[in-house]
Order: structure tokens, then sequence, then C-alpha cells
């Protein structure tokens, strides 16, 4: 195989990798900035849950990267990135129906679960051989950088029309 067919052979797994990653790091963040308003409208908030509500995802996140690359060693690149999207997916949905605090810690601990970013960019890595790695790897960057600041500025203009509730369900539906 050419180095020309490979890399076109490369492109497109790498696009989609990084379109779903993208997707969820836009989603992810669209939502973030108004966490800790959001809580002072449920039931048994309080400063400190609410902080708790804030960080669960981050706390998720970096306790559950490495245990998803052993998985990922094991099971498959695809099948723990696929895992890990789905909880984010559930995450979402209990954060749209979250009536009080403690659903809405549960919702963000379970999208902090979906730590799945290593696994996307390990599986980039391994389709790309070692001439193609760095740009494969900058497209992945590229895709969920730009992702993370569009949902800076559409994460406002989709508040001014629906309510942080809604924009859980927004973040399930990306």
């Amino acid at each position: 195989m050419s180095a020309e067919l490979k890399t076109k052979h490369m492109l497109f797994p790498v696009v989609m990798i990084s379109l779903a990653l993208g997707l969820r790091q836009m989603s992810m963040t669209i939502v973030a900035p108004f966490i800790s308003t959001y809580c002072k409208s449920l039931a048994g908030y309080t400063p400190l849950l609410a902080g708790l509500a804030v960080g669960a995802f981050g706390l998720m996140q970096a306790v559950l990267q490495i245990p998803f690359g052993m998985l990922s060693d094991r099971f498959g690149n695809k099948r723990v990135l696929l895992a890990g999207l789905s909880l984010v997916i559930v995450g979402f949905v209990v954060g749209f129906f979250a009536q009080n605090i403690w659903e809405l810690i549960l919702a963000r601990a379970l999208q902090g679960s979906g730590a799945v970013i290593g696994v996307g960019y390990a599986w980039v890595a391994g389709l790309a051989d070692s001439r193609n790695r760095t740009e494969a790897m900058s497209i992945l960057g590229a895709f969920v950088s730009a992702a993370a600041a569009l949902a800076f500025a559409v994460g406002p203009l989709l508040r001014g029309v629906m309510s942080v509730s809604w924009m859980f369900m927004a973040g399930a539906i990306l």
C-alpha cells in the first residue's frame, strides 16, 4: 500500500473519532459555565454541594482515565470509547431530569465517568504509521480544542433561548 493511499485510508477514521470526541467536548463545555448557578435552583442546594456538583466531573475524569486505558487494551478502543460516550449521554439525560442537587451530582459524576479522551488519542495513534502520527494526533487535538472554544461562544447563546436543564438534553443529543 502506498504512503498516500495509507494516509487516505487512515484519514476517515481519524476524522470520525475526532468528530465524536470534539462533540463530546463541546457538549461538556457548553453547559459547564452554568452549573454553579443552576445548582441554586435545585432542591437541597448548599454551596458545598454545588461545588461537589461542579467538581464531580473532573474528579471522575481524573480517576477513570487510566482504568479506561487498561480496558481499551483488553476490550479494544472502539468498545471502550462507545461505552464511555454512553456514560456521558446517560449523565446528560440524568442532568436533564435532575430535581435536586444530589441527582445533579450523580449526573456530573456519570458525565465524568466517560473518561475516554485518552482512549481516543491512543486509538488515533494506533491508526497512523510513524510518519503520519503527528498529523493524525494534531487533527484530533484541533477538533477537540476547536469544539471547546466554539462551545464558549455557543453556550451563552443557547442559554439565552433555553434553560440549563434543556442544555443538558442538547448535550445528550450532541
